[in-house]
């Protein structure tokens, strides 16, 4: 009797394998982190180095990653920020990365212990402040000649979002998430958000009510970096800035 040919072994998904080990990387830094410390402050700039070095490590280069404050040609200033992902090739940041201009903002993080109400309307609120910045647009010369003005690519709605290493709730992306998302106005929007411990979601506000996608628990830090980038691929590239605006602060 002829034997049965032994069952054909699934071929391991490298790719799938080491996000699983980044992810395993960044949960253990995390808790490293939130036992090292006991000042609440203290345990908050620990993982926000944790969610930074990630960025840069893993982002394509055309994308900056740093900390501090998003600025306008007219001054203004947004809240301090935990994480902007911005292009520096436009517009390069002042004083050492610790000013960035509006312009060349695609992303802003706040980094928290716990993903809770409290801490989805605090990221929402240093969101708005970026938001309602004016944005330049200049003239561009390419190969196609002089793009003026008028014709140039307007600036794109900025992306947010909030990255933590737990969620307080039974059901981390449930009623109470999407409750707390339905307050916000609409330049207060979160598009998404991750939980290390519990997965990652994402915000569609295109019905009116916060529509949540949830990824599994499993695939929350492959899911967090890869869907980022397709939210920046739909973005395009940031406008030029238009540094006649930005001349003003010369008059006397």
């Amino acid at each position: 009797m002829a034997k049965k040919a032994a069952p054909k072994k699934k071929k391991p998904n490298r790719l799938r394998n080491l996000y699983q080990a980044l992810e395993d990387q960044v949960r253990t830094q995390l808790e490293v982190r939130r036992l090292a410390h006991k000042n609440a402050e203290a345990r908050g700039d620990a993982a926000e180095e944790v969610w930074l070095d990630l960025l840069a490590e893993h982002l394509p280069h055309r994308y900056q990653v740093g900390k501090g404050i998003v600025i306008d040609a007219d001054g203004r200033e947004s809240d301090y920020i935990d994480v902007i992902i911005y292009d520096r090739q436009f517009t390069p940041p002042v004083f050492n990365k610790l000013y960035i201009p509006a312009e060349s903002v695609y992303a802003v993080l706040e980094a928290k212990q716990t993903l809770n109400r409290e801490n989805v309307i605090y990221a929402a609120k240093k969101a708005q402040s970026v938001r309602l910045l004016r944005r330049t647009a200049a003239e561009i010369v390419d190969a196609r000649g002089t793009v003026e003005k008028g014709k140039v690519k307007k600036p794109f709605r900025i992306v947010s979002g909030i990255v933590t290493y737990n969620s307080s709730w039974d059901e981390p992306f449930g009623a109470p998430l999407k409750n707390a998302l339905r307050t916000l106005s609409k330049n207060q929007q979160i598009d998404f958000g991750i939980s290390v411990d519990d997965g990652y979601f994402e915000v569609d506000y295109k019905t009116g009510a916060p529509l949540v996608t949830e990824f599994m628990k499993t695939r929350a830090l492959a899911a967090f970096l890869i869907r980022l980038l397709a939210h920046f691929q739909k973005l395009g590239t940031v406008s030029a800035i238009d540094y006649e605006e930005y001349s003003k602060i010369l008059e006397p």
